[in-house]
């Protein structure tokens, strides 16, 4: 299993330690900034961007270069690998979103994780 992706430790500043603003950051007890993102959350944004789009799992093969059964494996929760940017590309290409619309969408569910903690 591959551990989450942590970005690195970034202090905030100390005169404004206030909740974040967004849905992409988690703060700890020492004000430092987490992301973690994790395969799952990847899949969920998969999932979600094809439903929203209203496309078959048949329609966004005829629309990437991917089978049925690798679109079906990259939106199980229970896939354990992080996809390439390549592949990010082909999936953002076919939904008609941008690669940060995709990461923004992987990152809510990483906040939704955080909680049900």
């Amino acid at each position: 299993m591959q551990k989450p992706i942590r970005a690195a430790k970034l202090q905030a500043p100390s005169s404004k330690l206030q909740a974040p603003s967004s849905k992409l950051q988690a703060v700890d007890d020492d004000g430092a900034l987490i992301l973690e993102l994790q395969p799952r959350h990847i899949s969920l944004a998969f999932r979600h961007f094809r439903l929203k789009q209203g496309l078959s799992q048949y329609k966004l093969e005829q629309l990437t270069p991917f089978s049925i059964h690798t679109i079906c494996m990259r939106e199980s929760v229970h896939y354990q690998n992080f996809p390439t940017v390549t592949t990010l590309y082909s999936y953002c290409d076919a939904y008609d979103i941008t690669l940060t619309e995709f990461i923004a969408c992987a990152f809510s569910f990483v906040t939704t994780d955080m909680t049900m903690i």
